[in-house]
């Protein structure tokens, strides 16, 4: 994914 502002449970900040 792309690197956003919502962080998800992966630890990564991921924006869909």
């Amino acid at each position: 994914s792309q690197q956003g502002l919502s962080s998800v449970p992966s630890g990564i900040p991921d924006n869909t």
